[in-house]
């Protein structure tokens, strides 16, 4: 019998701002984006499907791409290493919000 996990993806909505300007500096460390895996199950059973969702925590002032990042970035994705038997569905993500960069640039985010 195979387990199907339908993924939904949860962006934490903790920008301060919607971008960095190009001469901002990096802060110190990688952990611009933090995640942290959710469920709405407290335990599997065989043949029932259940939701994961990925909560990102983001550093104010950064963000990350939509699936459709638009006129630059690249789309945020989930890589799933899933026991044996496992499928995950297609990622589902909230509306994004439209950002208007420097030369009209337009890209979709969070």
């Amino acid at each position: 019998m195979r387990f199907v996990a339908a993924v939904t993806m949860f962006i934490s909505m903790l920008l301060a701002r919607p971008a960095v300007s190009p001469a901002a500096a990096a802060p110190a460390g990688k952990d611009l984006v933090t995640a942290t895996l959710l469920a709405d199950v407290d335990s599997v059973k065989a043949g029932k499907t259940f939701n994961l969702g990925v909560l990102l925590k983001i550093k104010p002032g950064w963000h990350v791409y939509w699936k459709n990042p638009g006129d630059s970035g690249m789309a945020t994705k989930v890589n799933w290493k899933l026991p044996q038997g496992f499928e995950a569905g297609e990622l589902r993500f909230p509306v994004p919000t439209r950002f208007v960069q420097p030369g009209d640039v337009i890209t979709f985010g969070y």
